[in-house]
């Protein structure tokens, strides 16, 4: 496999990156070939972007977006010849909006309530911005005719509220 990180600052201290991951990952069962291992998620990339308005750095946006491949799985049988489906790949976009209540010393006034800390941060974050319904595995239901694999669905959509003193 290999893994590769770009990492920048498209504005001064606010630090953004690129990041792209290529595994391939078998297993040679006799008799049976080459069978893809469990984990092998053959691609991952993931966004980091930030920013912060020209004229005032005391209010920042950041973007986070995540990609990874899907996996294979399958009964849990322990024939792993059987693993003939896949998780579908992994989506998620997340955005956050900060802004810093102590403001720049040259805005505040001289009895400021966060005069004595070193800043306060408030955050308001939306993960899964996009409601996207990724699956993390699979429950089997048996039948006596059928197998059905009922997912099991990671984290929708989620609203973050985040207050953050430093002393």
């Amino acid at each position: 496999g290999i893994d590769v990180r770009l990492n920048g600052e498209f504005v001064e201290d606010a630090e953004s990156w690129l990041s792209f991951s290529y595994l391939k990952t078998e297993e040679d069962i006799q008799g049976q070939g080459k069978v893809r291992r469990p984990q092998d998620q053959r691609i991952n990339v993931s966004l980091l972007f930030q920013d912060y308005l020209p004229t005032n750095d005391n209010f920042r946006v950041k973007l986070v977006g995540l990609y990874g491949s899907n996996v294979p799985t399958g009964l849990a049988d322990g024939d792993r010849t059987n693993d003939d489906f896949e998780i579908p790949s992994y989506k998620r976009m997340d955005v956050g909006f900060a802004a810093n209540l102590k403001g720049r010393s040259a805005q505040r006034l001289p009895n400021h309530p966060f005069e004595k800390l070193k800043s306060v941060w408030l955050t308001a974050e939306v993960f899964n911005m996009f409601n996207i319904d990724n699956t993390a595995s699979y429950n089997y239901v048996y039948t006596p005719q059928v197998v059905y694999a009922v997912p099991n669905d990671l984290t929708a959509r989620r609203l973050n509220a985040k207050l953050t003193v430093k002393f």
